[in-house]
């Protein structure tokens, strides 16, 4: 089991705003706790930037795992587990409308990395994680959020990552 700890310093639900992404993800070998992780400067909105988060997560992965998703929003989750991305994929990234699906990049990102990397999923909403203050400790300390560009458009991510692995706080 990998538990995925996702925290956003983007606020805005609707519109793009320059921010970080954190995920720490965690897991036990042999009764001893490791932890990775991995900071990411985006542009985006709310939805999105956790939606980028979760990509970024995944992609530390080198096996197939279960896994245990701590986020604000349950958006990508909802949508995995429904079948709702692989309708979108089979309809070429389009709604039952027949409207693009707005960062199908991403989207597409995420069900490849989890059709390779996720044997189970189960998640949980909430706005405060066992980690949530001290990854806004270490952007702020960092000064991750000093000398982001604001937004010109809601393209997406501009990846900055800085990976490491780390012992639990506190």
């Amino acid at each position: 089991m990998v538990k995925i700890y996702v925290t956003t310093t983007v606020r805005n639900p609707v519109k793009a705003e320059a921010g970080v992404v954190g995920i720490i993800l965690e897991t036990e070998i042999k009764n001893e706790l490791h932890t990775l992780t991995d900071f990411e400067k985006v542009c985006a909105n709310k939805e999105t930037a956790e939606l980028i988060a979760l990509n970024l997560a995944l992609s530390h992965l080198t096996r197939p795992v279960d896994i245990y998703l701590y986020s604000e929003t349950d958006t990508a989750a909802e949508r995995l587990l429904s079948g709702m991305l692989e309708k979108w994929k089979e309809a070429g990234w389009k709604n039952t409308r027949g409207k693009e699906i707005k960062h199908s990049d991403e989207w597409d990102k995420l069900l490849d990395l989890y059709e390779k990397n996720v044997i189970s999923l189960s998640f949980e909403k909430t706005p405060h994680h066992s980690y949530t203050r001290w990854m806004l400790e270490k952007i702020e300390k960092e000064k991750m959020n000093e000398k982001l560009n604001e937004c010109s458009d809601e393209s997406g991510a501009s990846p900055q990552s800085s990976k490491e692995p780390t012992k639990r706080p506190g």
